[in-house]
């Protein structure tokens, strides 16, 4: 009985950590991606209304496609941000207090489980290298081409509307 009791509060312990350090992810990183992405929003427009004329008449630099560019970019650096130092910040606690309650009961199994440790963090990137490099090439370009249509067609059904507007008047 006492061993389960004792078993019982070091497993809530580890979930009160990690609901510690999910917490801070969350708390702390939404609002700096969030002002991260507000920063580059405004630096994008600002250049952009400093670009000539003549950039915006193809296609792929149309305003609509710009603007689709730019909302996917801005989605993806916040993502990036949480992802990236929310994941790291929670890995890094998780690890120091397996490695901590590791070493209080057993170092010398804690020691072996060291070795393979850097195996799995390389394992780890190469999975998540493989699989974002697939899905970064199929999702943006269809992105980018929807946007561009659905603002020539808002654009043009504003001008439409005006047209009727002004020959019923």
């Amino acid at each position: 009985m006492n061993d389960g009791l004792k078993w019982a509060f070091i497993f809530m312990a580890d979930v009160f950590m990690l609901g510690v350090f999910v917490f801070i992810k969350m708390w702390n990183l939404e609002a700096i991606g969030s002002i991260i992405s507000s920063k580059m929003r405004k630096a994008v427009i600002r250049k952009y209304l400093q670009m000539h004329i003549g950039y915006f008449d193809e296609d792929n630099t149309a305003p609509g496609a710009l603007l689709t560019k730019l909302s996917i970019d801005t989605t993806q650096l916040n993502s990036i941000t949480l992802t990236l130092f929310g994941d790291v910040l929670t890995t890094i606690g998780n690890i120091s207090l397996g490695l901590g309650f590791g070493f209080y009961y057993d170092w010398k199994l804690t020691l072996w489980n060291l070795l393979f440790l850097p195996i799995i963090v390389i394992a780890i990137v190469i999975a998540k290298d493989s699989l974002n490099s697939v899905v970064k090439g199929q999702k943006n370009d269809v992105d980018v081409e929807a946007g561009a249509i659905l603002s020539e067609c808002v654009i043009k059904q504003k001008q439409y509307i005006h047209l009727i507007s002004k020959n019923q008047q």
